[in-house]
């Protein structure tokens, strides 16, 4: 069986929070040493309210404090993330393949009328480090 314990590395970029409106990631991760990136969106409770729509986005940024862009379509791998009600308690994935040194995860737009909301996590998996294992 192959190890991937050290070879991944995930950090939080969107802390977990009941969301109502679009929102900023709260931490910008830094890829340095790293290939490649994962992004996963997961879901908790979802409130219905009036057919709310979640959609998430990756941004970069070449430094952590600095002006954090959408990235380009070609530098991403899969689908939007967009969450619906139906989506509670699922994970949603998109690859970042860019060659900014900082992403963070952004949820981009809220549509609809959310209710009391959704509760989200963005998490970004690092992997492919140039040296392993990862701490």
């Amino acid at each position: 069986m192959r190890d991937l314990y050290n070879d991944y590395k995930p950090v939080l970029s969107h802390y977990s929070l009941l969301r109502v409106a679009a929102a900023p990631g709260d931490v910008g991760v830094d890829l340095v040493g790293f290939e490649g990136a994962l992004v996963v969106v997961t879901a908790g409770v979802i409130a219905a309210g009036t057919a709310p729509v979640y959609t998430w986005g990756v941004r970069e940024c070449d430094t952590l404090g600095g002006a954090y862009t959408a990235v380009a379509a070609e530098d991403l791998l899969g689908s939007a993330i967009v969450f619906v009600p139906a989506d509670a308690n699922t994970a949603k994935r998109i690859g970042y393949i860019g060659k900014k040194q900082f992403i963070r995860v952004d949820l981009e737009t809220v549509g609809g009328t959310p209710g009391t909301g959704g509760l989200f996590t963005g998490i970004v998996v690092k992997g492919r480090p140039r040296h392993a294992p990862v701490a």
